[in-house]
């Protein structure tokens, strides 16, 4: 099978360039019975949070031009049985449409996978977002989503061409883990990775952590000078055991991960987030929040529960969470080991890929049925 995966790769590393980069490792493999082809469509311009539209359409114009320039030429020049597309929608829908229709115009079918999890808030808002989100949708043989609220929500707004599929759990991860598994882990050591703002909770991850006693707290990724003062400053008596260490390697992070007795992710909004899996491999009992694919990862109502979930933005339940994983260390590890034994289990590469390759066979079954 020949895939033609239009989906970013290079510029500013994230969930979507790393799930690119499994896919294509994973592909490359001489024994593999599928010959991906790459178009990168990774963003070499920086968008802050709040930026203003008309600062992201100006950008995104310049961009996505390239970017379907590259497209078309492929399209052109080499055959296809299908086109995969990964989005994280907003302006980036317009690129998508346009690929979509030229793919139809070349009748090879096509699925758009959206990498992000804040369609059922999409169709809540009913603004200009959803337009092209259905348009895209309509003109699309298959849906891919990343988290169980998502896939719903299509069902429900009556799409039947929807799958679910989960992200991977990297190989880099599970040989860091295996490499590095005889790491003392510190019981009162609790860890965040991620972008250090405001939507990843952290304000009330500190403040929270302000409740807690015989502990501390470690926190990795880019963060500005003016942020960091902040967590000194709302951490007050607390301050001296909050450590501020700034972006970290890969490997560095899962080790650290190793050594922590909670992983917390306390975001107001996610997709799939690729670090819940790391730190499910990693062995740390975890606290997050009800966002996205996270209690579906974490297990939640199920009878082997790999974590807790709080609502974002409830600072006394975050507390209250950690507190219960740092004074009851027997949940804390049966968390732990649920959570070791569901990543090896549900998001292994090789389950992951098998459930995409499904997912394209089914996709040209049914554009060859439909058009008997």
């Amino acid at each position: 099978m020949k895939v033609l995966l239009c989906s970013p790769f290079s510029g500013k590393v994230g969930g979507i360039s790393l799930w690119t980069k499994h896919m294509v490792t994973y592909f490359k493999n001489p024994d593999s019975d599928t010959d991906l082809t790459l178009v990168d469509a990774g963003r070499k311009y920086d968008i802050y949070p709040n930026m203003p539209l008309h600062e992201r359409i100006a950008k995104g114009i310049k961009e996505y031009t390239g970017i379907l320039k590259k497209v078309k030429q492929t399209l052109k020049t080499e055959k296809f049985d299908i086109v995969h597309l990964v989005s994280s929608a907003s302006i980036s829908l317009v690129k998508d449409y346009l690929i979509l229709r030229w793919a139809e115009n070349k009748h090879i079918p096509t699925v758009i996978h959206f990498h992000f999890g804040r369609i059922p808030q999409i169709f809540k808002d009913k603004r200009w977002e959803l337009s092209l989100l259905k348009k895209v949708i309509g003109n699309a043989d298959r849906i891919v989503v990343i988290d169980p609220l998502s896939y719903q929500t299509l069902l429900d707004e009556g799409y039947t061409n929807v799958s679910f599929l989960p992200n991977p759990l990297s190989p880099d991860v599970v040989k860091t883990v295996h490499d590095h598994h005889s790491t003392e882990r510190i019981s009162s050591k609790i860890m965040f990775a991620g972008h250090v703002i405001p939507t990843k909770g952290i304000i009330e991850l500190v403040d929270a952590f302000g409740n807690l006693n015989a502990a501390e707290l470690h926190i990795l990724g880019a963060v500005t000078e003016e942020m960091k003062a902040t967590i000194i400053k709302r951490g007050g008596d607390r301050s001296d055991k909050i450590f501020v260490s700034g972006e970290k390697n890969h490997e560095t992070i899962i080790k650290e991960m190793l050594s922590s007795r909670i992983f917390v992710l306390p975001s107001y909004t996610e997709g799939f987030p690729n670090v819940i899996l790391e730190s499910m491999a990693a062995g740390c009992s975890i606290v997050s929040t009800n966002v996205g694919a996270v209690p579906e990862m974490l297990g939640i109502g199920s009878d082997k529960p790999c974590g807790i979930v709080v609502e974002p933005q409830n600072t006394e339940d975050l507390a209250a969470a950690l507190m219960k994983l740092l004074e009851d260390s027997e949940l804390a590890d049966e968390l732990a080991k649920n959570a070791v034994n569901k990543v090896t289990e549900d998001y292994h590469i090789e389950t992951v890929t098998q459930n995409l390759k499904d997912i394209w066979k089914d996709t040209l079954k049914s554009n060859y049925e439909n058009k008997r």
